[in-house]
């Protein structure tokens, strides 16, 4: 939408023979389009013409459309898991609680025998339950 605008803009410049100091330079158009797109912000070009009015009219109205679209159909969407997410998020989630026992167990803070033996018992629990889902996620998705 930019790049549109903006050649719409130096089409109007070179149609009227218009000589602006301030927008004679085509990265000077570039950046007025983008902010009329991305901030809704528009200085004055001191440009009297009705065709670049209708021109910016038309791209805040059409700036504001897409922001609205967007915002929308981000509010619309399902915010659930599918199967496949799910048995994702748990492996990931199994994953790095068992890379945190392992980091405590290796830790320089010395544990009791106790808290090292549950931590070897969470890992070793972490592995096999690991083991079991990726094994069940390569059957259901991948193959």
């Amino acid at each position: 939408m930019i790049l549109l605008f903006t050649l719409l803009y130096l089409f109007l410049i070179n149609e009227k023979n218009i000589n602006i100091e301030n927008l004679s330079k085509y990265r000077d158009v570039f950046l007025y389009s983008s902010s009329v797109t991305f901030f809704n912000y528009s200085f004055d070009p001191k440009i009297n013409s009705e065709i670049w009015k209708l021109f910016h009219a038309l791209q805040v109205f059409l700036s504001i459309v897409l922001v609205v679209l967007s915002i929308a159909t981000y509010i619309g969407m399902k915010d659930e898991m599918n199967s496949k997410e799910k048995m994702s998020f748990v492996i990931t989630k199994y994953y790095l609680n068992k890379r945190n026992c392992i980091k405590r167990l290796e830790g320089k803070k010395k544990l009791s025998k106790e808290a090292s033996k549950e931590l070897k018992r969470k890992i070793e629990f972490y592995d096999k339950t690991i083991k079991g889902l990726q094994e069940e996620y390569q059957d259901k998705y991948l193959n």
